[in-house]
């Protein structure tokens, strides 16, 4: 009995390991960005990472202006890596070339901004620390 018990629990754990969703396969849809290096499809609906306001505040607050904010967000959202391990890196090598050369990302994907990045709106919920951006929403 103990044998069917184990057996049957070693089996649901290899389907629910085949079942989950593979993090390469989890991107942010390219068809924003207008490089072309990536050729994903239009209809992936899923996520890496999305950049927040309070996200924005606590990387401002790390000593980063909004620009290296966009860009660390940015490669956060392509490579699936944390953004806290990439502002370490940024931070240890002082400038934009761990980024750009080590993450093998292309430099234009990195400098792409979201148009509500640019809004009074982002930056006034960036200054009250929002939780989630909800555009139009003051």
């Amino acid at each position: 009995m103990f044998k069917i018990c184990v057996r049957a629990l070693a089996l649901a754990a290899l389907g629910l390991a085949v079942a989950a969703p593979r993090p390469s396969l989890a991107a942010e849809s390219m068809s924003q960005v207008s490089s072309g290096a990536h050729e994903i499809s239009s209809n992936n609906w899923s996520h890496a990472y999305v950049l927040t306001p309070l996200e924005h505040k606590r990387l401002r607050a790390k000593g980063l202006n909004d620009k290296e904010v966009f860009i660390i967000a940015n490669a956060a959202t392509h490579t699936w890596k944390s953004v806290d391990y990439l502002v370490e890196r940024y931070f240890t090598n002082a400038n934009q070339s761990y980024v750009l050369n080590s993450l093998n990302i292309n430099p234009k994907s990195l400098l792409v901004m979201r148009p509500e990045w640019s809004t009074p709106e982002w930056q006034a919920a960036v200054e009250r620390g929002d939780y989630v951006w909800l555009p139009g929403v003051k």
